[in-house]
């Protein structure tokens, strides 16, 4: 215990957690009773810890005091998501701000218990900047079809006429008109996608700041992913406690 202890105080002290000047937190486990409890906790014996299967994988569930924080984690081409449902028992308002939720990756479980350094340690990615990033891709891409179809050119025939008023024929390079509507059809379709794609994201992410009494709120928290890394500890503060999430990433 005192080496996780240990790995879970780097954690806890990186520039991630440190951003939500968290000092109470709980470590999701397999156990009921829960992982590790920082000792500034009181109401333990609300504590409880819990998994729920699904077809998409397990759902983890940490319960404290009438606030309830299940995550289920997946991976992405270029990021990790967590799907995340907080419910509020108590007879008050909870707030929390997902925008500064942690992350920190580490190479493997053995650099954690080690005490080494995580890889990174930053907070999500908030869904707002990941729909700028979208749209402005698009942008881009379309910008770079349009040129790309411009530097399409034919030859074309064409009459001549002298200044004798005879005429000859001859062949002048112009630019491809089939290419330009071609690309015209390509930038349509991918704006698009990309628009369906950023309301998607937009419709699905987690927003929220507050959870009222008896209410509940879910959906996606989005974060960068370090393809090297085999280990990310998750680090969630809701009211004034942070919920701790360790999940493995194990390289294929």
């Amino acid at each position: 215990m005192r080496i996780f202890l240990s790995g879970l105080i780097i954690v806890l002290g990186s520039a991630a957690a440190l951003a939500q000047g968290a000092r109470r937190a709980i470590v999701w486990s397999g156990d009921p009773g829960c992982g590790f409890k920082s000792r500034s906790l009181d109401k333990l014996d609300t504590i409880r810890c819990g998994t729920i299967p699904t077809d998409r994988g397990p759902v983890s569930i940490i319960t404290y005091d009438g606030v309830t924080l299940a995550a289920a984690f997946l991976k992405e081409e270029d990021r990790f998501v967590a799907g995340v449902h907080i419910k509020n028992d108590t007879d008050g308002v909870i707030g929390f701000d997902s925008d500064r939720w942690g992350a920190a990756h580490f190479a493997s479980r053995e650099n954690f218990a080690k005490r080494e350094k995580p890889l990174l340690a930053e907070t999500s990615i908030p869904s707002r900047d990941l729909v700028r990033r979208m749209a402005s891709g698009t942008r881009l891409e379309n910008s770079l079809g349009d040129f790309m179809s411009d530097m399409h050119v034919e030859g074309e025939t064409r009459e001549i006429r002298r200044s004798d008023g005879t005429k000859y024929r001859t062949t002048v390079i112009v630019p491809d008109k089939n290419a330009a509507v071609t690309e015209e059809r390509v930038g349509k379709n991918r704006t698009e996608i990309s628009g369906r794609e950023q309301r998607d994201l937009r419709d699905n992410a987690l927003t929220a700041k507050y959870v009222r009494a008896g209410d509940s709120v879910k959906g996606l928290v989005y974060f960068r992913r370090v393809d090297i890394a085999e280990f990310v500890v998750y680090s969630m503060n809701v009211a004034d406690v942070t919920f701790v999430f360790m999940v493995p990433w194990p390289s294929k």
